[in-house]
């Protein structure tokens, strides 16, 4: 059992609360039962499991710990205090890991391409959604819930906040692990980022039609902006289409993740009355 926060693996886990350190170590950071249980789902396989005893004295503990073993490169108990002094959070649920980050571009998930679900009516596997400097790590995380709920498979990040940092990944609730995340986006590449002419739709507060009116049932790319100022001059310059959610009761903007479910969502709808165009 670990007892000291001065433990070399037990510095390194609380390293990576920085986004500097997740890079040089190609790591993140995961904690609480609920995100452990998704990794063991996912099939992705943690380099660093810490956990409190405690755990294993719950069925549910021992089921999660007897499923982590074989997954993890390096797995030990842990005095609550140190796995305290890992948390991001006020109450640990006695359980950190550190599991890899996608490969740079975001070509493939962590997990094993046998584990990707079946293709289910209306979901959105053709759709590429693109956060353009998307700040708050609260919005980042709905975001993403909510695309992989949607059955969307890739999301670009261009600027904004970095999408592996705690408050990011709790937020998600396990959406990292069915996701194909490039996080190092660039508008200069868009031309190849995207399917030969496929729509770059841009959601925006006031301008475009109405999102009912457009057609979502081919495949496309989504760009959701920015909470302060929107999408920035590079995203608008390479949009194709623009459209918006009416609001009759007045107000500036929608929340980017209130108005990402709107729109993806619309989506789904669309696909699931009638097949999308090849």
């Amino acid at each position: 059992m670990i007892s000291s926060t001065s433990n070399s693996r037990v510095r390194l886990l609380r390293a990576l609360a920085d986004r500097r350190n997740r890079l040089r170590e190609g790591l993140y950071l995961i904690e609480g039962v609920r995100l452990a249980e998704d990794v063991v789902d996912a099939g992705v396989r943690p380099a660093l499991v810490l956990y409190d005893e405690a755990l294993g004295e719950t069925e549910r503990g021992r089921a999660l710990l007897a499923d982590l073993e074989p997954l993890s490169d390096w797995m030990e108990t842990a005095s609550p205090h140190v796995i305290e002094s890992v948390s991001a959070v006020q109450h640990s649920q006695g359980i950190v890991l550190a599991v890899p980050l996608p490969p740079p571009g975001g070509a493939a998930s962590a997990r094993p391409l046998s584990r990707r679900p079946s293709a289910r009516p209306g979901a959105l596997h053709d759709l590429a959604l693109v956060l353009d400097d998307v700040a708050d790590p609260g919005n980042a995380g709905a975001v993403l819930r909510t695309a992989r709920s949607a059955g969307v498979r890739r999301v670009l990040v261009s600027g904004g906040v970095d999408l592996f940092g705690p408050k990011v990944v709790r937020a998600a609730a396990g959406a990292h692990f069915w996701l194909a995340i490039d996080a190092g986006f660039r508008w200069d590449t868009s031309e190849t980022a995207f399917p030969a002419g496929a729509p770059v739709v841009l959601a925006e507060a006031h301008a475009g039609q109405p999102y009912w009116e457009f057609d979502w049932s081919r495949p496309l790319a989504l760009v959701v902006g920015g909470e302060a100022r929107g999408a920035t001059a590079a995203a608008k310059r390479a949009v194709t289409h623009r459209v918006r959610i009416p609001m009759p009761g007045g107000g500036d903007s929608l929340n980017v993740a209130m108005a990402t479910g709107v729109l993806l969502f619309e989506a789904v709808r669309q696909r699931t009355l009638r097949p999308a165009t090849p």
